[in-house]
């Protein structure tokens, strides 16, 4: 491993070259506007901006000599995003581009060419902005990109000149010291240094590499490694099946970590999902079928989840719990199983926090067991026999805060318990995830969370914490929660609106509160949150016990 440094023009000239490039899983630029505006100012201001990581990969099998010789040098494994950008800062085309994708190049590199003020008002300091119509009028917005190949041509001096003509002409005072020194310092944004960390190992290495440069401090997913390792043995595959694969789960509003879906494959077709694990040849010998059965098991357990009203990945609050799902439905779809069973044990999975964070030793294990399942049904038994804490939901579930993360599964479930309740808005009477024709779930759908007892209304009254209780949330339309009840107290909006009483069931209002919606006030608060978590507990044990039968 060997550590450098280049400077932002050298990054770009090597990536107009080809003797860097980025892995295809990475080459998509994911980045706004706005960032290649804030990296410029970064680069102006000479903040760290991070370092660069790069890998020496060994040639794809099966390559031939004409495309060795194309091939880059390095590839880059952590800094594609900044990269592009430097690209696009400098106005040239990286190599990763194609000439299909020129047009798109050539807009993009439109859309980014960034804008100094070089008469700066002394309370703002130097500003730097996206170009706009107005600003391209404006003497006073020139551009970065243009000073910067002023300074490479060596006509920087002249160029000021120029400035300062048109700012003249524009009656702008122009002290021509002070722009000058202004645009020197602009242009000195193509020679910040940037720290770039190569690495040269086989590449069997590389993730175990990662994994312990990730230790200590440096972020790089291991996955990353794992795709390029993938992309090595298997030259165009991530170009020609990956990205369309996940442009595919994108339109379903699937958005599938790469993480998940490489363990997937190794999962279903070398029986492990720790990547340390899994031989050497699986790369080049048992990939591609692997992959080729990943893709369909995927497609059907999303429709399962779908069917169920998991209508985007956003629901889930862990991805992680998908990979034995993935992995069960790969081993018993052709003789069928009842899904019911294995969605009782994601959900019970998600309340647990099985697989959260790291824990790549216990999915690894559970991979591995299931392998060795004969029947569907051993197989739910042995996932479900592995749970770990409280599977049961008790009333203390709903008094976690709403706004934490450790909220996520309470709020999967209650949108699944309203769902199966068929649960209608108060105003509109719309169910809840469902279109106006009442039966089709709609895609990707989000919930809008809404404060039964609002809390500008408990401020001062209630302690946050249970203000923000999910005993008092529920879903309705962004149109009835934000404009129509907005801080209205629910004895109040109850009565304006009529929300009757089976509207009021629906959302698992507890009693007395449903018969006597009056006394839904302030002083009864703690009484409401009680009962609901009592009553929202209770349901959601029915529910889970419901998907066993």
């Amino acid at each position: 491993m060997a550590w450098s440094t280049k400077t932002v023009s050298e990054i770009v000239r090597d990536a107009v070259a080809n003797h860097i490039s980025v892995p295809e899983f990475q080459r998509e630029f994911v980045w706004d506007n706005g960032k290649v505006r804030d990296l410029v100012d970064s680069l102006f201001r000479d903040y760290p901006i991070g370092q660069f990581l790069v890998w020496k990969p060994p040639s794809p099998y099966g390559s031939d000599a004409d495309e060795e010789e194309h091939r880059p040098t390095l590839w880059i494994i952590d800094g594609q995003q900044r990269a592009t950008a430097f690209c696009l800062i400098l106005g040239k085309m990286p190599a990763w581009w194609t000439e299909r994708e020129k047009e798109e190049w050539e807009n993009r590199k439109k859309e980014c060419d960034i804008l100094v003020k070089v008469v700066p008002d002394d309370e703002e300091g130097v500003q730097f902005s996206l170009p706009s119509a107005v600003r391209r009028q404006d003497p006073r917005w020139v551009s970065v990109r243009e000073i910067i190949q002023a300074s490479e041509q060596g006509t920087l001096v002249k160029f000021a000149s120029e400035i300062g003509k048109r700012l003249k002409k524009a009656g702008k005072q122009v002290n021509e010291d002070m722009l000058l020194s202004l645009l020197l310092r602009v242009a000195e944004i193509r020679s910040r240094s940037v720290v770039v960390v190569e690495v040269g190992h086989e590449v069997e290495d590389v993730a175990e590499i990662f994994t312990r440069l990730n230790q200590a401090g440096v972020r790089v997913k291991e996955a990353d490694t794992v795709f390029a390792l993938a992309a090595v043995k298997n030259p165009r595959w991530a170009q020609n099946e990956y990205r369309k694969f996940r442009r595919d789960l994108d339109k379903r509003n699937w958005d599938l970590p790469p993480a998940v879906i490489i363990r997937t494959v190794t999962a279903i077709g070398a029986r492990r999902a720790r990547f340390k694990e899994v031989k050497g040849d699986f790369w080049e010998v048992g990939f591609l079928d692997a992959w080729e059965k990943t893709k369909k098991v995927i497609s059907r357990v999303i429709k399962h989840l779908q069917d169920r009203g998991i209508v985007q990945s956003d629901l889930l609050p862990a991805k992680n719990v998908l990979i034995p799902v993935f992995v069960l439905d790969a081993l018993f779809a052709e003789q069928g199983y009842d899904f019911d069973k294995v969605f009782y044990w994601l959900l019970l999975a998600s309340k647990t926090g099985m697989y959260a964070g790291s824990a790549i030793t216990t999915l690894n294990r559970d991979v591995k067991a299931l392998h060795e399942t004969r029947t569907p049904e051993e197989a739910v038994e042995m996932l479900v026999s592995r749970l770990s804490g409280d599977v049961e939901m008790k009333p203390e579930d709903f008094f976690v805060r709403f706004d934490r993360a450790t909220s996520r599964f309470c709020q999967l479930l209650m949108y699944l318990l309203l769902l199966r309740r068929g649960a209608r808005d108060w105003l509109d009477r719309v169910r809840i995830g469902v279109d106006k024709d009442g039966l089709t779930r709609l895609a990707g759908f989000s919930p809008n969370w809404h404060h039964i007892f609002p809390r500008a209304l408990l401020r001062d009254k209630i302690p946050d914490e249970q203000v923000q209780a999910m005993a008092n949330l529920t879903i309705l339309t962004s149109d009835t929660n934000c404009r129509r009840l907005k801080d209205k107290a629910p004895s109040e909006y109850i009565r304006l609106y009529k929300i009757n009483s089976d509207l009021l069931r629906e959302h698992l209002i507890p009693e007395p509160f449903v018969s006597n919606p009056a006394i839904m006030v302030v002083d009864r608060y703690v009484e409401f949150i009680r009962k609901r978590a009592e009553l929202l507990a209770e349901e959601a044990n029915r529910f889970l016990t419901s998907l066993l039968r």
